[in-house]
């Protein structure tokens, strides 16, 4: 390996690169990763809860206006 990467720093990259893949499961993760605890799992995982709302706010604020569009479409929404 190369000088200053351990498999304890490659753990950590690999853990924290498979949970912001988007709908990667918990319990996927905690198998795949070979973590027992949720504990344990949270020393690899950053916790970004900023970057979780803009992530929720990315994808309900499009999915909001397409639910109003077609409730409008079909007459249960004044436009």
């Amino acid at each position: 390996m190369q000088a200053g990467v351990t498999l304890y720093s490659l753990r950590h990259a690999v853990t924290t690169a498979m949970h912001r893949t988007p709908g990667m499961p918990h319990l996927e993760l905690t198998f795949l990763t070979g973590h027992a605890t949720r504990d344990i799992l949270a020393q690899y995982v950053s916790f970004d809860p900023v970057g979780a709302m803009r992530r929720y706010f990315a994808t309900i604020v499009p999915l909001r206006d397409a639910l109003v569009r077609q409730a409008q479409a079909v007459g249960l929404l004044e436009s």
